[in-house]
This record gives structure tokens, sequence and C-alpha cells, in this order.
């Protein structure tokens, strides 16, 4: 599921799938789990250590691929859009208090209510506070309905189950989901980034900030 979401993910122009392929048919599978949700497998490449003749030349194979990917790749367009078009991952470490809960409470209901989307995962103490879900979720039980690295398919507010609240686990799982930035609240220290999803730490905490602002 995870690797699905982010050969979909909307910030991955391209990529390749590389498989050993002498026990499992591993790339068969993940082509049919492509297929189920409607995508063309073919937008991907493929390769196997066994059937394309070895390591040395599995690895020209697929250097050759991604250089012609990138040959015929058109620059990107820019254009101004809403939010919308925001897709938001929010989380935290650290205590959380009512001013903080009711601030990110209410950025989370102006995202939505634009057309955007937030993901927060099952752990989060935002959950667990008051003055966020009260004005998030109103009378709803603050419950997943988001499984652990979905991939998204409308916009809206999602509670992503998630089995622990490892740092690393979480911003994985998170950005299989398809959001497109992490927003993270820090009330004790900076956190680990991800690979390639932008992280934005914010803080309320005044030593926090005086020492890593």
């Amino acid at each position: 599921r995870m690797l699905v979401g982010y050969l979909t993910h909307p910030l991955v122009r391209t990529a390749l799938l590389l498989e050993h392929g002498c026990e499992k048919a591993h790339n068969d599978f993940v082509r049919h789990e492509i297929e189920k949700l409607g995508v063309d497998p073919e937008q991907f490449g493929w390769a196997s250590v066994q059937l394309d003749g070895g390591i040395d030349r599995v690895m020209d194979r697929v250097e050759q691929w991604y250089d012609d990917q990138l040959a015929s790749m058109p620059v990107p367009d820019r254009e101004e859009v809403g939010l919308e078009c925001l897709h938001l991952g929010l989380l935290n470490s650290g205590p959380v208090s009512d001013p903080l809960a009711a601030a990110l409470a209410q950025l989370t209901r102006i995202v939505v209510g634009g057309g955007g989307t937030v993901v927060v995962p099952s752990w989060s103490d935002l959950l667990q506070t008051a003055a966020y879900v009260d004005s998030v979720l109103g009378a709803q039980a603050a419950e997943p309905n988001l499984s652990h690295a979905q991939r998204m398919e409308t916009t809206g507010f999602y509670i992503m189950d998630m089995p622990s609240d490892h740092w690393v686990e979480t911003l994985t799982s998170l950005g299989a989901t398809g959001v497109e930035i992490l927003m993270a609240h820090v009330g004790e220290h900076p956190q680990q980034g991800h690979p390639f999803l932008p992280l934005l730490q914010v803080t309320s905490d005044s030593t926090v900030n005086a020492v890593y602002g």
C-alpha cells in the first residue's frame, strides 16, 4: 500500500520498480495493484535483476530508462492555485496546549473549508485535545477514517490509522497518503524531515524558539 501510494504521489513525476526476480514476482504483484486503481502501469519503468541478465546489465538499463525519461520531460508550468490544491499532513512533537490546539483547529478548518485536505495521524495529541476536536469534528468521534498509508481519493479531513508513534514511520506513512507538505508543531526540539516532502516546523514554545529559531 505504501509503495503504491508513493508511485502515484502527485510529486512523483516518474518512477521505476526494480525486483530481484528469483523468489517472488514482486513487479507482477505491484503491476496488478496499480491496475486495480485504474492507473496505467506503462507510465512506470520495470526492471528485474534476473530477467535483465544480472546486476550490471540491469543497472545500465535503469540508467538508460531515466536518461530517456528526463530527456523527454517537459518543464512544468507554474501557476497560482487556491486552498483546494493544498494537501497538508499535520502532526506534533511534544505537549499541545489549548491555545495551540485552537490555532491548529482554525488552520484545519480554513484549509478544509477552502476545499483542501488535512491528514492527522491517529496518535496525535491534537485528537486528545478538546480545543481541537470540538472545533474540527464537533460531535463526531475522533476515529480513523483512512487506513495506514492509504492513498486519498477525495479531499477533506482525515485521521490516518497509525499503529506506532515513531516519528519517521509517521512521516513515511503520511507521505504515502498523497499529502504534499507536512507541518509539525515541535515542543521540545526540531525533528527529522522527509526525503522529498517539505516539512514546515513551527513552535509555540519560547525556549525552543530561542534555541532553534
